[in-house]
């Protein structure tokens, strides 16, 4: 019932008159102050929806919503859950004025996949934006605090941390992917990110050798960053590395290939048996870069690990 309400308002309220508008805030007042499962319910629904609650009914965002979200009780913890794992829409100022609940919620998720990677990236959100031009300082988190969330965090939300960077990165404008590296997601990436053996896996690694790539211009400072973090693929038995492939960054292939030979093998070094069908045109095109690369020993054993067909 909620549920259609919001999204009903959603797309008319602009619409409604001053007496409907109050009509639809008694209603959800009701239904949101209630001791009832209904009760429990819609406010679930509406922390999903809390930017949205927070610009038409700030009264009910006020009242009930931060006051509930801040409980220590067994209602608290699982709205602290939804804000901090499905919650998606935010603006600046809602983030800030709700971090340390957002934080909290993302200390005690324990959720998969999606809701993991929704998780991690409010932490990164929250390091991207203390590295911005227009960040007040006193806005912005520390490192230390970023830190510890992530210290505190399930193993699954840690490792999305780096997914999350690495997505973002990617899917910003290629000729912007340089400087937010130098400026944002390079500075962020050395504060979060610990050497500590419960950081590295074969998942991260994966994800930080694309978080690599997506740097562009900056792929050796990039790589010089990352590569205490990189263990060998040894579960992989078809690895994959399509984003390195001259196709998608025959850039970097041709202007860092020693570079490249030194990623690929930081992940495809001994005791790794598997075989990459990426491999054979990857090779291709840096030895067509740089013949000499042929004469080097790590170049002529990642051969062995192609799949030529």
């Amino acid at each position: 019932m909620a549920l259609a309400e919001i999204r009903k308002l959603d797309r008319t309220w602009e619409g409604l008159s001053k007496t409907q508008r109050s009509i639809c805030r008694q209603r959800l007042e009701r239904m949101v102050a209630s001791h009832s499962l209904a009760g429990l319910h819609t406010r679930s629904q509406l922390v999903e929806y809390i930017y949205w609650v927070q610009l038409r009914l700030p009264k009910l965002f006020s009242k009930y919503l931060t006051t509930t979200l801040r409980e220590a009780d067994h209602e608290g913890g699982p709205l602290r859950d939804i804000l901090a794992s499905y919650t998606v829409s935010f603006s600046v100022d809602l983030r800030l004025r709700l971090r340390r609940e957002i934080f909290r919620g993302v200390k005690d998720h324990r959720g998969t996949g999606t809701s993991a990677f929704n998780a991690a990236s409010k932490v990164v959100w929250e390091m991207l934006y203390a590295h911005g031009r227009n960040a007040p300082v006193r806005s912005r988190v520390s490192s230390l605090e970023a830190r510890e969330v992530l210290r505190e965090s399930s193993a699954e939300v840690r490792n999305q941390t780096i997914a999350v960077l690495a997505r973002w990165l990617t899917a910003s404008k290629p000729e912007d992917r340089a400087r937010l590296w130098r400026d944002q997601y390079g500075p962020a990436f050395k504060e979060l990110w610990l050497l500590d053996h419960r950081y590295q896996n074969e998942e991260t690694s994966k994800d930080l050798a694309e978080l690599c790539v997506a740097a562009g211009a900056e792929f050796p400072n990039a790589l010089e960053a990352v590569l205490p973090f990189l263990v060998p693929l040894e579960r992989e038995q078809w690895p994959s590395f399509h984003h390195l492939t001259p196709e998608t960054a025959g850039d970097l292939l041709s202007k860092f290939p020693r570079e490249i030979v030194t990623l690929l093998w930081a992940l495809l070094k001994p005791p790794t048996q598997g075989k990459c069908t990426d491999l054979p045109e990857i090779m291709d095109a840096l030895k067509k870069t740089e013949p000499a690369i042929a004469s080097d020993r790590r170049f002529q054993w990642l051969l062995d690990r192609e799949a030529r067909y």
